[in-house]
């Protein structure tokens, strides 16, 4: 009853001076009291803190369960690796990933596809490109998620030329380009001032069968308001 232990944990007053630990210690109370427990309690403590957007707190129950002893599922590291990257905290998802290899704690391709976001986000396409390899090392192969965060490398950086070199080897290797590929393109393209080669990649996007979004829309009015 995953769903329903989700529920009652994401409306569990979670929030609050030394809440975090009082409910790990209620939760491990509960494990070594001889109850019919799950150890995957503890990775939705995780997803229910990344859930409400308490980052600090995911980071803490990352830190309680090393200290007891447990070892988070993969898919819990990488809702807290995520949820770093989105809210800008690229230092600490490196330290996380550093303790994940400490404790043995195996990377998949969305852990993969995670770190080499966060290098591109920083402007560290050089070692991306060496994350890449690692990648390929430990049998998982890039997909279109890793090649979108090359490009928004690209294009945070001005790098345009580069970004449409990546984007013409994509389909050479046989990947399929969707609304995230071409509205990164779009928005590198208003940013730089090149807002009817925007317009023009925009109309390219029905006859990909893609539907714009609202990022895409909203890009391309930044840049008509810019010129």
């Amino acid at each position: 009853m995953f769903s329903d232990a989700m529920a009652l944990l994401r409306h569990y007053p979670i929030a609050g001076p030394d809440t975090c630990s009082k409910i790990f210690d209620g939760l491990l109370e509960a494990a070594s009291s001889g109850c019919n427990w799950n150890p995957v309690v503890f990775d939705m403590l995780i997803k229910a803190y990344v859930l409400t957007g308490r980052a600090g707190d995911v980071v803490q129950v990352f830190g309680l369960m090393e200290e007891a002893e447990l070892v988070p599922h993969i898919i819990a590291c990488n809702c807290l690796l995520n949820a770093l990257l989105k809210s800008k905290r690229i230092n600490l998802c490196w330290e996380i990933y550093t303790e994940m290899g400490m404790r043995q704690i195996p990377s998949n391709a969305f852990t993969f596809n995670i770190m080499i976001h966060a290098l591109c986000r920083d402007g560290n396409l050089e070692r991306a490109y060496k994350f890449m390899d690692l990648m390929k090392e430990s049998c998982f192969e890039a997909d279109i998620v890793t090649y979108n965060s090359l490009l928004d490398g690209y294009c945070t950086m001005g790098k345009l030329e580069e970004a449409f070199r990546l984007y013409r080897l994509i389909y050479r290797r046989g990947f399929l380009a969707n609304v995230v590929t071409y509205t990164t393109l779009i928005c590198g393209l208003c940013k730089a001032g090149r807002v009817k080669e925007a317009h023009q990649m925009f109309h390219r996007m029905p006859h990909r069968d893609l539907l714009p979004d609202e990022v895409t829309f909203n890009s391309l009015i930044d840049g008509y308001c810019e010129q």
